[in-house]
């Protein structure tokens, strides 16, 4: 019967053993929807290995149709946006890090200041207006 396992075993036998597993573990989603687009890895002749996406749908006779393909640059592009996202938050928390220590610091010289008797050097009327307004996109 066309859409069971034992369809989906007939048309196994001719996918590779890597696409294999993928599939098999993708039927129920492709018996329910048609339609499977999941990743994996295959092997190529030379005995590498490759990342790969596979695209099966279920035609409207109940064969299947798949379609695989390359996807090593796009894994690639993906790495490297990834680690030059850990790279933006890394300095994110160093920048963020330096600007409570300024602030502290500027809050000290003016304590400091007002203890001389002297007007404060430093405008830091913006951390009591984010006090006051945690919502607005202030610290609390």
């Amino acid at each position: 019967p066309v859409g069971s396992a034992e369809s989906l075993v007939a048309h196994l036998a001719t996918l590779p053993d890597d696409l294999v597993e993928i599939a098999i573990t993708q039927f129920a989603q492709l018996k329910q929807h048609g339609h499977i687009l999941a990743e994996g890895r295959m092997k190529r002749r030379d005995g590498s290995r490759v990342p790969v996406e596979l695209n099966t749908v279920r035609l409207p006779d109940g064969n299947l149709f798949g379609a695989c393909r390359d996807i090593s640059d796009r894994r690639a592009v993906e790495s490297d946006l990834r680690l030059r996202n850990e790279e933006l938050e890394a300095f994110n928390r160093a920048a963020v890090g330096r600007e409570v220590v300024m602030i502290e610091l500027k809050q000290r010289i003016n304590a400091l200041s007002r203890q001389l008797g002297q007007e404060p050097p430093y405008p830091l009327a913006f951390i009591d207006e984010a006090a006051k307004s945690p919502g607005e996109g202030g610290a609390a």
